[in-house]
């Protein structure tokens, strides 16, 4: 039964090739065949799981009768396959749009706005590829078994041996004899092409091993062996500069939901997508080098309003045991004296991100119940789209005294990208929708914008807008591609200084510490820093089991599944140093927390 078992898992490896044609169409065959050789071992190890259940069943054969023992068998098979099945396909699908095998997180984010954001088409096809891997490799099995049926039945006296022949499938089971198990490192070999890499792991064994160890995720000790607290501090080094802002300012925070530097075109995106936001970045302060710590809406809101970077193969705000102790930019300042809310459209309670908002202080939060039913879900399956979000954003910052802290989190440009907005950009595939979805919120922001520039309160008002994470569409970057990671920051109102471009390296995980010191307050941010006055500037981002540091200098990917870096663009030795000191300190605190 493991031999039946790896060529499944084969098969099913093929046709993660022909899903992921675009991709795999530009390897070569080289490419092509390492993924189906070093995958063996980890299809013989999961292979060798489920072909260890089936022999505890047929050692106790003896005491059943032949019909019932096959039946049962048979039962199990089918039950094994179907669960294999369903993982290897929604594998398919959820690697289009996150570019990491399948783990544990889509249980983090099910719900029905995660199943809607998968048009029906692509639906029909997920559920016919599964009817028929599943159909093709039940009948092979039946095959099988007719040939299996020919055996003697097992006499009691045969019990020891199969079990001893049966331990031997833990050799598989643990791919090696060393002390270190089986882990995804075995099928990485090139150290450019993250696709073929990914193309080698079994998506059952990787999802299973992610449920086995999800919930006790602790980092190494050892990832830089020097004085990581010491060389941190030299990292975060700051110089003194003047501010950018005037006096104590409102503050309205706006984070576009995925949007990306590649539809932004004076950020070097594509043109005619955000007209309007291109307008404005002419108004303020554009930062053109900035960088997202994360993938996903929940580690971006942790790394704005908490400075606290994303992690590898997790997210923090899935822990509210360890989000508690986390500083938060809201209460920060709440102390201050400023007035604080919390806007977004969908449900807040997605992705556990309830918990982390209720904590980080807001005076108000409102969500997709704030507003009347007749514009809830009317457009987006994710709630109201962002038009009215905008305009409540606008009713709050004229109620709301001074001086106030508003964050909004937009959700329009979030997949299905529906949006009520004549058709701009022509073609029913998701880089089409996305670029229309993009323009609609941009005009959104360019409503708002143009209102608050009227009012009162813009006079003594700071601006910024930002996003909570990338994206690989327009284009299909992989994850650990920086450009998926490139995002947007701008600044407007009256309370700044001056206006024009900053083009020096920034992350995300520094508007923290950024809004604290230029208002004069003790940033309790410690990995965050105010990217006026940065001696070093540096960007640090994560993706599912790796992390890239970009400087002025050029950047560097490290993936812990391949233990080394992917690919380094016009490397530096710095860069190789800055990521493994400013990882093990993250590290350290997370596992401290």
């Amino acid at each position: 039964m493991a031999v039946f078992w790896i060529a499944y898992f084969q098969l099913c490896r093929i046709l993660f090739f022909l899903y992921h044609f675009d991709f795999a169409s530009s390897l070569n065959p080289k490419d092509i065949v390492m993924p189906m050789w070093l995958g063996l071992r980890m299809d013989a190890s999961m292979g060798s799981y489920w072909a260890a259940l089936t022999a505890l069943l047929i050692s106790a054969s003896p005491l059943l009768k032949n019909q019932w023992v096959s039946k049962i068998h048979c039962g199990l098979v089918a039950f094994l396959l179907l669960l294999s099945t369903l993982i290897a396909t929604a594998d398919l699908e959820l690697y289009r749009h996150w570019r990491f095998r399948i783990n544990t997180t889509p249980f983090f984010y099910a719900g029905k706005e995660g199943a809607q954001s998968i048009g029906p088409g692509r639906w029909i096809l997920l559920l016919l590829l599964a009817a028929g891997l599943f159909w093709v490799s039940f009948f092979c099995y039946k095959r099988l078994s007719r040939s299996l049926s020919r055996l003697p039945p097992l006499s009691f006296k045969r019990i020891p041996l199969l079990l001893l022949f049966s331990s031997l499938l833990l050799l598989p089971i643990r791919g090696r004899l060393r002390q270190a198990p089986l882990n995804t490192g075995v099928v990485y070999y090139h150290n450019s092409i993250a696709f073929a890499n990914h193309a080698g792991v079994n998506a059952v064994w990787n999802f299973f091993r992610s449920v086995a160890s999800d919930n006790d995720i602790r980092y190494p000790k050892d990832h830089y062996s020097g004085d990581t607290e010491a060389q941190f501090q030299r990292l975060m080094a700051y110089q003194n500069k003047p501010p950018l802002i005037r006096g104590k300012p409102n503050i309205i925070l706006i984070i576009l939901e995925s949007f990306t530097s590649k539809v932004i075109e004076p950020l070097g995106g594509r043109k005619g997508v955000t007209p309007a936001f291109n307008k404005w970045a002419e108004k303020g302060i554009l930062f053109t080098n900035f960088i997202a710590s994360g993938d996903r809406t929940e580690k971006g809101i942790a790394a704005i309003l908490s400075g606290y970077p994303a992690q590898p193969r997790t997210s923090i705000v899935k822990f509210p045991e360890k989000t508690q102790s986390l500083p938060f930019l809201p209460a920060t300042l709440k102390k201050a004296g400023y007035n604080t809310g919390f806007l977004y459209g969908g449900e807040i309670g997605f992705a556990n991100m309830e918990s982390y908002v209720t904590t980080a202080g807001f005076d108000r939060i409102s969500d997709v119940h704030r507003y009347p039913v007749s514009i809830r879900f009317k457009h987006s399956s994710w709630g109201v789209s962002d038009e009215f979000v905008f305009d409540q954003l606008l009713k709050e910052c004229d109620e709301a005294a001074s001086p106030f802290f508003e964050t909004i989190l937009t959700l329009s440009s979030h997949e299905p990208y529906a949006v009520p907005m004549k058709t701009v950009f022509e073609g029913d595939d998701a880089p089409s929708k996305f670029l229309n979805a993009c323009r609609y919120t941009s005009q959104c922001l360019d409503r708002f914008l143009a209102a608050a520039e009227q009012r009162p309160w813009w006079k003594n008002t700071w601006v910024i807008i930002t996003a909570d994470h990338g994206h690989n569409l327009p284009d299909t970057e992989l994850s650990e591609n920086k450009k998926r990671f490139a995002i947007p920051m701008l600044w407007l109102g009256g309370a700044l200084n001056q206006t024009g471009k900053e083009e020096e390296v920034a992350g995300q995980i520094d508007i923290a510490a950024t809004v604290a010191e230029q208002l004069h307050i003790k940033s309790p941010f410690a990995f965050s820093r105010n990217v006026v006055s940065s001696r070093n500037p540096f960007a640090i981002y994560a993706f599912n089991n790796g992390y890239g540091c970009v400087s002025q200098t050029g950047e560097a990917v490290y993936d812990f599944d391949l233990h080394g870096y992917l690919g380094r663009a016009n490397r530096a030795n710095q860069d190789t140093l800055t990521g493994p000191i400013f990882m093990q300190k993250l590290f350290n605190d997370y596992n401290n927390r």
